[in-house]
């Protein structure tokens, strides 16, 4: 094989690694955001209960 077959067989296997790579970390970032979201809500929906409680035996 001639070195620059050789050569685009790699580039192209380099460059199908590196969409897989960034699908991955697209995926990785979304599930981050999802998590912050739901811990934002968690700890919104836990200080409404916390604060309905204080306010009830005031």
């Amino acid at each position: 094989m001639k070195l620059i077959a050789k050569y685009e067989t790699e580039q192209k296997n380099l460059t199908a690694e590196v969409v897989d790579l960034e699908e991955k970390l697209s995926t990785i970032r979304q599930y981050e955001e999802d998590v912050a979201l739901f811990m934002e809500r968690l700890k919104s929906t836990l200080m409404c209960r916390s604060l309905h409680v204080r306010c009830a035996w005031s």
